[in-house]
Parts: structure tokens; C-alpha cells; sequence
């Protein structure tokens, strides 16, 4: 082997050597720089995860209210129809009444739920046509306790 061939050799195995290094080199900062976007990667999932999950709760939560809200219109619809279906029949019935009872339940009415002070008994058009003559007398005397 001649000088040259010599330093030609040494070049190749200085530059083997420093491709090596290099390659090496890479390869680390290559494999840490995977590393630690997995690191962030798997921190961001987390995270993510957990928002989601948080805002699923929060969700679910808003979706049970509203169904609990809507259970609990229907029952007071439901209520609201019993009563109003109650008293249609409660005044009907009333209103079926003999002329002479009928007026003897609004005089009970009246005594039972009239205020202290002057007041006004408003009748529709078909209760004054059959109203007795002595009604507003027997509603005044049952007010002020003598009738």
C-alpha cells in the first residue's frame, strides 16, 4: 500500500467514523423529538378525553333536566285538566240546579267567601231573567248575619 493509498484509507475511515457520528447523532435527537411528541401527543389525548368527558356530563345533565322539566309540565298539564274538567262539571251541575237551590247555593257561596265592606254580586243575563224577586234582600240579611 502506497502513501497515497494510505491517506486515501484514513480519509474513508475518518469520514466512516464521522458519518457514524453523525448518523448517530441524528438518530438520537431523532428518536427524542419522537419521544416526547408521543409525551405531548398522549398529553393532549388526555386532555382532550377529559374535556369531553366533562362536557358529556355536562350534556347528560342538561338532557336530564330538560326531561325531568318536561315530565314534571305534563303531570301539572294533566292536574290543570283534572281541575278544569272538575269544575265545568262542579258548575254545571250548579247551574242544573231548581232555581230556589241554585240561589240558596249563592247565597252560601256569598256568606262563605264575600269580604268585610261593600261589594257587588255580578250575575249573567240568565241568572237575573230567573233570579227571585227577594234575592239581593236574603243575600244582604245572610251578610250581615240575620238571614
Amino acid at each position: 500500500m502506497t502513501g497515497l493509498d494510505k491517506i486515501i484509507s484514513t480519509i474513508n475511515e475518518n469520514s466512516a467514523s464521522q458519518c457514524e457520528t453523525i448518523v448517530s447523532s441524528a438518530r438520537e435527537q431523532a428518536e427524542k423529538i419522537v419521544e416526547e411528541d408521543e409525551k405531548k401527543a398522549s398529553a393532549d389525548t388526555a386532555a382532550f378525553e377529559s374535556e369531553t368527558e366533562n362536557q358529556v356530563k355536562k350534556l347528560l345533565t342538561g338532557a336530564e333536566s330538560s326531561a325531568s322539566l318536561a315530565s314534571k309540565q305534563a303531570v301539572l298539564s294533566a292536574k290543570v285538566d283534572i281541575i278544569n274538567e272538575m269544575l265545568k262539571s262542579a258548575l254545571d251541575e250548579i247551574k242544573a240546579e231548581p232555581v230556589d237551590k241554585y240561589f240558596g247555593t249563592l247565597i252560601t257561596l256569598a256568606v262563605k267567601y264575600a269580604e268585610k265592606g261593600k261589594g257587588v254580586m255580578k250575575l249573567s243575563a240568565s241568572d237575573k231573567e230567573r233570579m227571585p224577586k227577594d234575592f239581593a234582600e236574603k243575600v244582604n240579611n245572610a251578610l250581615s248575619g240575620s238571614g
